[in-house]
């Protein structure tokens, strides 16, 4: 193992422990993120996403904001992100957080991979 692997793995549990310990109640307390955007945006449109997705619909039109708006033209419903596929396995709360809490050591990652030069 090189010597930059080895850091970056190093730096990958650090950061998953610091997560952990910062977000503690969210992780063993089964407490989910509920303020500001999160349950006024992010948690409606993952509901509606895995509502029509587990019908086998595919979400082309959003219908609760104002008139309506195309699902997949809004940015931040993240149609077609990957991680959305936590919220047909999940219950919606407990893939939310799943979700908030893997942003950071995700990016904790990158920015080691983005910052090391070989």
């Amino acid at each position: 193992m090189g010597e930059g692997l080895g850091s970056r793995i190093v730096l990958f549990v650090v950061s998953v422990a610091a997560t952990v310990g910062v977000f503690h109640r969210a992780v063993f307390g089964g407490g989910i993120f509920v303020a500001r955007d999160i349950l006024r945006v992010y948690y409606l449109l993952h509901q509606y996403w895995a509502a029509r997705v587990s019908q086998g619909q595919f979400p082309s039109w959003y219908p609760y904001d104002g008139l309506g708006q195309p699902f997949p033209g809004m940015v931040i419903s993240a149609v077609f992100h990957p991680a959305n596929l936590l919220y047909l396995v999940l219950p919606l709360g407990r893939a939310l957080t799943v979700n908030v809490l893997a942003c950071f050591p995700a990016a904790a990652s990158w920015s080691s991979g983005c910052s090391a030069t070989e």
